[in-house]
């Protein structure tokens, strides 16, 4: 092991969180803890304690300006008296001694795509309530086994970050409690007591509670701040149409889709009974191609009427030179765009739809929780703008908007849905 000393000193909390952490771990924070330097101290210890060659280390952000703006300044000034320290700058990499390397990604682009495959001694996710469970469980999971397998001290992961709703990160603190190699806890400004009583006072009075009870208290439960479908969620929450809801058989399925770039899709499956709008199913992910999901949609139980997406299903794409719409046409999925409407108008179009939708509690729990999470962009002031913040709800929440666009305009359409001479029925 090579010892190396960093300008790095611990306040009580962060020092006893060290001491702690195990080999999965899920620690949401309040505002102010120190936890993304806490994240690049613990990763620079663990690189430098791992015994096995060529060690890799990741810290992984919402997007790339992002994880660029918390961590790089830090990580370049935490490593500076370490000899042999090279830096990229634009691939975010720190190269040192004995072949050790930290890199920071941004899931908004490639490079964390660019991670399948290959190893990882350690991975830190910051702020991992911005990001989407496909990242765990599709490439980074699989990125820690070989590693742990040579080395019990490799192939660990810290997620950290505070609440926003019950998102992918709640599900990771809630279902992984009491396991075996995880360590779960959460840190609020009453246990740290770092943040003097007249400052939380004063954070308290300009805060709105919601706020102060998510960014301090680390409150899973408080309510969204400035969520789209807030309202509209708490009625089909007390009206108790969060329940099952199963398929009938007897009855069409229609499904509408938001085919999102760099691959994001999500998809809800919809049968009308009278005024009802019964949603029995979801699917939601990324990374995976438009041929996936029309053998998905094979693979389902269902009898299909229609299937519909988003305007932008039609534009065609310079590498293919066809569109989505073509693409998903030539494997049997005929694909109708909705209408064209602003964002605002699709929105409340959902707003009202949302009167009348049941929503199965199994099988559209991750659609539920997107559309409790949905919320307005905020400027550099904190001031509400009208645009929707975008984050990883929103191609599920697009999706319903698409749905409740194309029930409101379907029967007045100008022209018919032109199927192919065979289908996804």
């Amino acid at each position: 092991m090579t010892n190396v000393t960093i300008p790095y000193k611990p306040r009580k909390h962060q020092a006893q969180l060290h001491k702690k952490v195990k080999r999965f771990n899920v620690i949401p924070c309040h505002r102010r803890f120190g936890k993304s330097y806490w994240l690049l101290a613990q990763t620079l210890k663990k690189c430098f304690q791992c015994t096995l060659p060529n060690p890799r280390y990741y810290i992984i952000s919402a997007t790339y300006s992002q994880v660029k703006k918390i961590h790089w300044d830090t990580l370049k000034f935490l490593t500076k008296n370490i000899p042999n320290t090279t830096y990229h700058e634009t691939e975010l990499r720190c190269d040192m001694v004995g072949g050790r390397r930290i890199q920071l990604l941004g899931a908004d682009g490639s490079s964390v795509d660019s991670i399948r495959g290959i190893y990882a001694d350690g991975v830190g996710l910051d702020e991992t309530q911005l990001l989407h469970k496909d990242l765990l469980n599709k490439v980074l999971r699989p990125a820690l086994v070989d590693r742990h397998q040579m080395d019990k001290n490799s192939g660990w992961l810290i997620a950290i970050g505070t609440p926003s709703g019950h998102n992918f990160f709640y599900q990771m603190y809630m279902k992984n409690q009491g396991k075996k190699d995880w360590f779960i806890k959460k840190y609020t400004v009453e246990d740290t007591k770092i943040i003097p009583k007249d400052e939380l006072e004063n954070l308290r009075l300009m805060m709105s509670p919601e706020e102060f009870a998510t960014e301090f208290m680390v409150d899973f439960d408080a309510g969204v701040v400035n969520g789209i479908y807030s309202k509209s969620m708490q009625l089909v929450e007390d009206e108790n149409r969060i329940t099952k809801v199963p398929h009938i058989p007897e009855l069409p399925v229609t499904t509408f889709s938001d085919i999102g770039f760099r691959d994001a899709f999500s998809i809800v499956f919809i049968q009308k009974q009278g005024s009802a709008i019964h949603v029995i199913d979801h699917l939601e992910g990324s990374g995976e191609s438009i041929e996936y999901y029309a053998n998905k949609l094979k693979e389902l139980p269902y009898t299909y009427d229609n299937h519909f997406a988003g305007h932008d299903i039609v534009v065609t794409e310079l590498g293919s030179g066809k569109s989505r719409q073509e693409i998903a046409s030539n494997l049997g999925w005929f694909i109708q765009a909705v209408p064209k409407l602003k964002v605002e108008e699709g929105i409340n179009a959902l707003r009202m739809v949302l009167k009348r939708v049941w929503l199965d509690k199994d099988k559209c729990d991750y659609l539920v929780n997107c559309l409790k999470q949905y919320r307005w962009k905020t400027n550099q002031l904190g001031e509400i703008t009208s645009t929707p913040h975008h984050g990883t709800e929103s191609n599920s929440c697009d999706a319903m908007r698409y749905m409740a666009i194309g029930l409101n305009e379907s029967s007045s359409w100008s022209s018919d849905l032109k199927y192919g001479p065979s289908g996804i029925v």
